[in-house]
């Protein structure tokens, strides 16, 4: 997981998403949630949006789209909207095949690889 700090905000995700290497994703994703978090308090309109990079996940399973979900969720609930981009085709076929597109509403079509 790497971060940039431009406006707006950037997280990019690697690796393994599935049920293999979602404890080691869960360990990163709580760490940065608690530090958005702290930094969201004050911040200014364009702070209040996260580009979440999809394009470096290597695997991903149902268990890697529910940890997915629930941090857009946890996200959302501390006032900024996650957007999923870059997300190549095989893994938007994944999320839809599960069930999770739902979940991630602003998921942006334009940024899904074609």
């Amino acid at each position: 997981m790497t971060v940039s700090l431009q406006k707006p905000l950037t997280l990019s995700l690697h690796g393994d998403w599935s049920v293999a290497g979602i404890a080691g994703q869960w360990a990163l994703v709580s760490a940065y949630l608690a530090g958005l978090k702290n930094d969201n308090e004050g911040a200014d309109e364009a702070s209040r949006r996260i580009l979440i990079s999809m394009e470096g996940i290597d695997a991903l399973d149902a268990c890697g789209c529910q940890l997915m979900a629930i941090f857009v969720r946890d996200v959302r609930k501390i006032g900024i909207e996650p957007c999923l981009t870059a997300v190549p085709d095989n893994l938007h076929g994944i999320i839809s095949a599960l069930g999770f597109t739902h979940h991630f509403q602003n998921m942006d079509p334009g940024a899904i690889e074609q």
